[in-house]
């Protein structure tokens, strides 16, 4: 019988280059190439992973890696345009940054989208915005810094567009979003309404946690006014209903002019002088009607007056904005705050008498934090309780100081449970000045609480009191190292570090009468 090939020797009917394949199977080895070129070849590659390209007539052999990282980097360098602002937006710089968007259009089905027209109009109001400043002579006004995706002299790697989302509130987050993007203090957009028999346009400002706010009562979105009629005929072509839109654009401009003047001023420090830009465009802005949104321009002014010291004025004002606009939370909150600030100034015996300044405060908080609720405005609410918090721990302080010492553990109870409500939302939107004032307030009670109860000889139960006091204390001092605002180092954290150093007294003595 013939004997019968092994797998070492292979078949000799099978080409050497066969046969050696055959082996290297049966080794299990790898990464071998083997190649058996014949007598005048040419234009031959040997080895694993490489590619040949005629350049100019001449063979060049190269690595598939070497060639997969080069188009990877022409890729990258085509794509970098597109992906660049994604991590590295241009940034507004100016004391006053407004970015206009464009404005959308929203149909009968709620929602926004981005048409001509509403592109048109927004540059309309940028133009006409942009003129303004230009030939003002106010000194600020040149120091504005005024961005348009049509403004042809700023080089800007982000596309504003429209503000997106079929809902206010979502439109509201994504001016905030830009406005963090691009470090803008102010985001100026607007939509079409389309819906009714007459278009409109709705226009709306976002104010960024940026400003420079010391009740941070402005921050977040407002509405300058109620829709702007508009020509049936405006976008068809009509020269004199696109006369007439430009025209009506023009009072909201000229508004919008003098509120980011007084601003701006205000940003600086300039309070007396931002006072008299608002009073002077309260004077001069003749065809700037109440319904027009000039409720937000007395609650500016009261705001000034109430920085100035003039709560009175400051309630005087914030009642002007509410008579036009009964709804408006801000104006409420503030109103209370002045009233607040009254009530303090006057003799313990005397805040309680009717008609007293001090229940006066309480009641228009609490309808500002109903009013706010309805609007769900989120930071208005927590700015209702903060105030609420305010006035529960003067209420506590001033039984306390009239002996009247149940009354007094009661609203100094209420002060902690309204911190304790709004701690969380408040370091969530960073408001640093806001998160301070409501731990100050929070110690104040605890300390003025725990002191009381020493005074009655409960010393576990005070003890613990003041031991939270020193701990809300701490906090509020804490605030300071997440900001430069000097508003609340001078304002706020001053105070905590000198009631800090109260608590750690009453605490040393609870100590030693312990030891």
């Amino acid at each position: 019988m013939a004997e019968q090939p092994t797998a070492s020797d292979g078949d000799e009917t099978q080409s050497w280059l066969q046969r050696q394949w055959q082996r290297v199977r049966a080794l299990w080895a790898r990464d071998i190439v083997i190649g058996q070129v014949g007598e005048g070849a040419t234009n031959v590659v040997i080895g694993k992973n490489n590619i040949q390209i005629n350049v100019a007539g001449r063979n060049l052999t190269l690595p598939i890696y070497l060639i997969g990282a080069t188009l990877v980097l022409v890729l990258g360098l085509l794509l970098y345009p597109l992906v660049e602002p994604l991590w590295n937006p241009t940034q507004m710089t100016g004391p006053f940054r407004i970015a206009v968007a464009d404005f959308g259009e929203i149909n009968e089905g709620g929602n926004v989208r981005a048409t001509a027209r509403g592109a048109e109009m927004s540059k309309w109001f940028f133009d006409n915005l942009f003129g303004e400043y230009q030939s003002s002579d106010t000194d600020v006004a040149r120091t504005i810094e005024l961005w348009h995706d049509l403004r042809p002299d700023i080089q800007k790697n982000v596309r504003f567009g429209i503000m997106r989302g079929d809902t206010a509130e979502a439109r509201r987050a994504a001016a905030a979003k830009l406005a963090a993007r691009v470090g803008a203090h102010m985001i100026i957009y607007g939509n079409l309404l389309t819906a009714g028999e007459t278009p409109q346009l709705a226009l709306e400002f976002y104010l960024s946690p940026l400003v420079n706010d010391e009740t941070a009562a402005i921050v977040g979105p407002h509405r300058l006014g109620r829709p702007i009629e508009l020509p049936t005929a405006f976008g068809t072509g009509s020269p004199d209903a696109n006369t007439a839109v430009a025209s009506l654009l023009k009072v909201r401009t000229d508004a919008f002019f003098w509120l980011t003047i007084g601003l701006t001023q205000d940003i600086l420090g300039r309070s007396a002088e931002a006072l008299a830009t608002l009073r002077m465009a309260e004077s001069t802005l003749t065809a700037w009607s109440d319904a027009d949104g000039k409720d937000l321009l007395y609650f500016f002014i009261g705001r000034q007056e109430l920085f100035l010291g003039n709560a009175a004025a400051g309630e005087e004002n914030f009642r002007h904005a509410l008579a036009i606009n009964p709804t408006y939370a801000r104006a409420q909150v503030a109103l209370g705050s002045a009233q607040l600030r009254q009530a303090r100034a006057i003799p313990p015996a005397e805040r309680l008498q009717a008609p007293s300044l001090l229940w006066a405060a309480l009641d228009s908080h609490l309808k500002g934090l109903s009013l706010a609720a309805t609007a769900q405005e989120p930071l208005v609410i927590d700015l209702a309780n903060l105030a609420l918090a305010k006035t529960y721990r003067l209420l506590g302080e001033t039984y306390y100081q009239l002996h009247k010492d149940t009354q007094a553990r009661q609203f100094f109870a209420l002060t902690r449970q309204k911190v304790a409500q709004i701690v969380e939302p408040l370091k969530a939107a960073n408001q640093f000045r806001l998160l301070a004032q409501a731990y100050e307030a929070e110690g104040a009670a605890a300390l003025q609480d725990g002191v009381l109860l020493l005074e009655t000889n409960q010393v576990a139960e005070a003890k613990q009191l003041l031991l939270q006091a020193r701990n809300a204390y701490q906090h509020c001092i804490d605030q300071g190292r997440q900001t430069v605002d000097q508003v609340l180092v001078t304002q706020v954290i001053e105070g905590c570090q000198k009631f800090y150093g109260v608590t750690e007294q009453y605490l040393a003595e609870v100590e030693k009468e312990q030891s």
